[in-house]
């Protein structure tokens, strides 16, 4: 039984995402397992749909690489046939790469996007690596302490997420929001047409994910420069630069794409395991525009979409359109971006013990059950991932029409 309707849907769409943090150091394989099998058998949401405990079902593997990324790319492709097998279903599943030759590791979070999102995959992150590190010092006091909030995760409903974050909405409020869902100015991309011989080709497809890398000291200092621009965030600058791309490579002056926002803050992921975030849509004017002057117009839009609340409006809306059956979409959006990055391990709040965070990866996977859930992934998605000393990785979700635009896009992107 799900609590949430969007959980139930991103099951039949079927979506696994990954979420690699890379160290240079070096780990105790053994207290790693043990501390995720700590964390994992001690989730209550995750012990309905696993008929085996995470000991059993080989939910946890190292593997020895010279090639941290490439196994990365793998593991991701390969996601279903580790977490979604005859005998068991696996929520999360954990895969350490370690190259000993760089005195290297990395730690792979691969989730099932039906039980959670990235924000809540980063603070079970989190937990794992306080166990880990409770563990290696023997502190069964902070151990105790770590499991008890596993324990207290819970997945709520839409109202009772409203209520137990304080985001309930007036009537007034919602009739607000409503008014300017309709009316927001929207700039439609072409449709990505699929029928049941392209949903075929995609189901036979290995999904390798595309990942690029970039280093983002010179963007930043060019862009942040002047005093009136220091306040736009390196979030919004990095979704203008590839605002600007995307218009560039279309020839185009005006697009909408979405941009993921969390519901939920820092402190309300503490206790809330699930999927709460959501995209609404952002609409730009590239024509003469500088990367700058872009960022400005995303960051006005998600502000005044946050003092409205306007995401709460949408994801009510979306709770209840969803219990409704599933119909195939034409998706006018020209992509969606998200923002995976891990800001307690950015900030190195969360470090495993005697080890340097060096940077994040992600990916995601999909493989739709059906020529109707396919339609949900008509058009590809960004993934951003920041790491320290402005490293910046992008990645792309797959599209079941197959293009190849948005790699275009990442290629001439000017970062």
């Amino acid at each position: 039984m799900h609590k949430l309707q969007v959980e139930k849907f991103l099951s039949q769409v079927n979506m696994i995402f990954s979420q690699g943090y890379l160290y240079q150091g070096e780990i105790d394989i053994s207290i790693a397992e043990a501390s995720y099998h700590y964390l994992v058998d001690n989730i209550e949401k995750f012990s309905h749909t696993t008929p085996l405990n995470s000991k059993q079902n080989k939910s946890f593997k190292h593997i020895s690489t010279k090639a941290i990324t490439t196994e990365f790319k793998q593991i991701s492709t390969n996601a279903f046939s580790q977490m979604q097998t005859q005998l068991c279903h696996v929520p999360l599943a954990l895969t350490l790469l370690s190259d000993k030759t760089q005195q290297q590791y990395a730690i792979v979070f691969s989730s099932d996007h039906g039980y959670l999102d990235a924000q809540s995959a980063n603070h079970l992150y989190g937990l794992l690596i306080n166990i880990y590190n409770a563990l290696t010092q023997n502190d069964t006091s902070s151990l105790a302490q770590l499991i008890t909030q596993t324990q207290q995760l819970t997945t709520y409903s839409a109202n009772e997420f409203l209520q137990h974050t304080q985001n309930e909405l007036t009537p007034e409020q919602h009739k607000h929001n409503q008014q300017n869902i309709e009316t927001y100015p929207f700039h439609h991309s072409p449709i990505n047409q699929i029928d049941q011989e392209i949903f075929k080709t995609y189901s036979a497809t290995k999904q390798i994910p595309y990942i690029r890398e970039y280093n983002l000291n010179t963007f930043i200092n060019q862009h942040r420069s002047q005093a009136q621009n220091q306040h736009l965030t390196k979030n919004n600058l990095i979704c203008a630069a590839i605002a600007k791309s995307y218009a560039k490579t279309n020839q185009v002056d005006k697009l909408t794409f979405a941009m993921a926002i969390s519901l939920a803050t820092e402190t309300q992921r503490q206790t809330c395991l699930g999927n709460y975030v959501l995209t609404v849509p952002v609409s730009v004017n590239t024509q003469q525009a500088s990367v700058a002057e872009i960022a400005e117009q995303i960051q006005t839009r998600i502000t005044q979409c946050k003092q409205d609340k306007e995401q709460i409006s949408r994801f009510l809306g979306r709770e209840r359109h969803l219990t409704e059956p599933l119909k195939p979409v034409q998706d006018p959006i020209a992509y969606y971006v998200t923002n995976w990055t891990n800001q307690n391990t950015l900030r190195n709040k969360i470090t495993p013990h005697n080890s340097q965070f060096l940077k994040q990866i992600g990916a995601l996977n999909a493989q739709p059950k059906s020529l109707t859930e396919s339609s949900y992934i008509s058009k590809q998605g960004i993934v951003i991932n920041l790491s320290p000393n402005n490293q910046l990785t992008l990645s792309l979700t797959p599209s079941i029409s197959g293009t190849t635009l948005l790699e275009t896009v990442l290629e001439s992107i000017e970062l």
